[in-house]
């Protein structure tokens, strides 16, 4: 079951790609069985609480085309979270007491895109909201309408921040996972998005049930003229975060 949800992923994904068929590229879908061997990278990773990580190896497996290890490396955090993105960025990460953690990777010269107002309009970031609720909240309201959280917030006075443009395309791929496409120039759920470039990725909820709280996966990839690489990126980085 596993890996027929990672194909039907990996296909939506696909079609974000093209923009809803509007490209006249040819773009192949990956269908989530075939893997690719990537250099591992450590990112430079601010902790709230120091981590005592194990060694990182030098190559890792994501479920990916081959073909990607030419071109990606798989950056990963202290606490071993990997993010695979284009060979030669830079990286960053922040890892809170809370088991909160974000990662972004972008080109060298560029600003961070998850913390810098000017950030770069290029990158492959990764949000893992483990504790915070009200940062859960914000990442999924827009998304989730209906989920728990967003009603429970709602309840309390609570406000959905914009993310969700009329520009911008979703695709529901489970009870839980939404993936989006935000065109150049529609700054919308991604991050890094509003650029020049089109944003693609997806959201993984895990609402709320009884006394737990709920959970958020967010990753976003913005590649300029390299849409299926960004597909391939989101498929195995939702397959592969940790929750």
């Amino acid at each position: 079951m596993r890996a027929v949800a990672l194909a039907l992923l990996a296909l939506v994904l696909a079609v974000l790609a093209t923009g809803c068929g509007r490209s006249h590229r040819t773009h192949t879908a990956h269908t989530g069985t075939g893997f690719a061997t990537l250099t591992a990278q450590r990112c430079s990773t601010s902790e709230a609480i120091a981590q005592h990580g194990g060694p990182l190896p030098p190559s890792v497996q994501m479920p990916m085309p081959s073909a990607s290890g030419g071109k990606l490396t798989a950056y990963a955090d202290r606490a071993g979270t990997l993010l695979p993105a284009p060979t030669g960025w830079s990286c960053t990460a922040f890892i809170g007491a809370d088991g909160t953690s974000r990662m972004s990777v972008y080109p060298p010269g560029q600003k961070d895109p998850l913390t810098s107002p000017r950030g770069s309009p290029s990158g492959v970031t990764l949000q893992l909201l483990l504790g915070c609720q009200g940062c859960v909240h914000d990442v999924v309201c827009a998304l989730f309408p209906s989920a728990k959280i967003v009603r429970t917030y709602a309840k309390l006075g609570g406000t959905c921040p914009p993310r969700n443009p009329t520009a911008q395309e979703t695709h529901g791929a489970g009870h839980n996972v939404v993936l989006f496409r935000d065109p150049p120039g529609v700054k919308g759920q991604g991050d890094p998005s509003g650029g020049g470039i089109a944003a693609i990725g997806g959201v993984e909820l895990t609402d709320q049930f009884g006394n737990t709280g709920a959970s958020a996966v967010q990753v976003t990839c913005a590649i300029r003229g390299d849409p299926d690489t960004c597909a391939a990126i989101a498929s195995a980085t939702l397959a592969t975060a940790p929750r």
